[in-house]
């Protein structure tokens, strides 16, 4: 069953080699044997206690790629095996570090579902500040009790090119946010409020769908392709009493009337093809007329 996937992009000078020093690291904990970059680069397997740590690597041309794959046996289930898959690759002077988690019951009397985590191998990724700054859900973020806030909060909702889940978090005291973010780094970004926030506010402007209070959590996942934002912020700047076209952001506007402009176009049936049903009642005639002034009998 897979448990966890995901891919690292890393940052540093000679970020191969620490890379690999962090494997080390890890293995050691896990196995409390000693292991060198040599030795992972050698291709070889090394049996410890009941564990298994197997190396590969291809070097004959880039990219250049090291795998280690750690195979032990679950300590609580028998007949399941934990294994653990770790890829560095380096290429054109970058380097990127894949991982795979993965269990494998080899007994068909296994009935316990296993619990996902996360590999330890990504803390240490972490603390050696291997991880590119790019990396989603390096740190919880967190919204203030103003509008502003908000409204930036609405435009990452929105983002049609957000590959991430967001994991917004009410205040509670059953959730600790900064380790709920190092579980999930590199796979969703966790987002928390203030303790003062505004409840009225918050659904005013994120709407039902997108709040979140009293101690709840919603997972906002990426927005489809096909689905854009085409509302316009009107915020206590634009009075009544000189509310002008010229007033709004132009660059506000033009997004506005372009994506609904895509929703438009993507309407089936198109807005040329809807037709509207006039008069008539029990006694009159009536009759259907579409959008392009074309009137159709009934």
């Amino acid at each position: 069953m897979l448990i966890y996937v995901n891919e690292f992009i890393l940052q540093s000078n000679s970020a191969t080699t620490k890379a690999l020093n962090s494997i080390c690291g890890w293995l050691k904990s896990k196995t409390d044997e000693h292991f060198t970059i040599d030795m992972l680069k050698s291709g070889s397997d090394f049996p410890c206690h009941k564990s298994m740590v197997r190396t590969f690597c291809a070097t004959s041309s880039e990219p250049f790629m090291y795998s280690v794959l750690f195979t032990h046996p679950d300590i609580t289930q028998v007949g399941r095996n934990w294994e653990t898959e770790l890829t560095v690759i380096e290429e054109n002077g970058k380097t990127r570090m894949s991982i795979l988690l993965q269990t494998n019951d080899v007994s068909t009397q296994v009935r316990s579902i296993p619990i996902a985590t996360r590999p330890a191998v990504v803390g240490f990724l972490k603390r050696n500040n291997l991880l590119s700054s790019l990396t989603i859900g390096l740190n919880t973020k967190t919204i203030k009790n103003n509008r502003d806030d908000l409204v930036a909060f609405r435009s990452e909702i929105y983002r049609s090119d957000r590959t991430n889940p967001l994991v917004f978090i009410s205040q509670s005291n059953l959730i600790i946010p900064n380790k709920l973010q190092a579980q999930l780094i590199g796979l969703a970004q966790v987002v928390t409020v203030s303790s003062d926030m505004d409840d009225g506010l918050m659904e005013e402007v994120l709407t039902k769908r997108y709040s979140c209070w009293d101690g709840a959590v919603n997972i906002i996942y990426p927005n489809n392709s096909d689905v854009v934002q085409f509302d316009i912020e009107i915020s206590a700047k634009y009075r009544s009493d000189r509310l002008s076209i010229d007033n709004f952001p132009k660059a506000t506007v033009t997004k506005g009337l372009n994506d609904l402009e895509k929703v438009v176009a993507t309407l089936q049936p198109s807005i040329t093809q809807t037709t509207v049903t006039r008069g008539g009642g029990a006694t009159g005639g009536g009759g259907r007329k579409n959008f392009s002034g074309i009137v159709a009998p009934n």
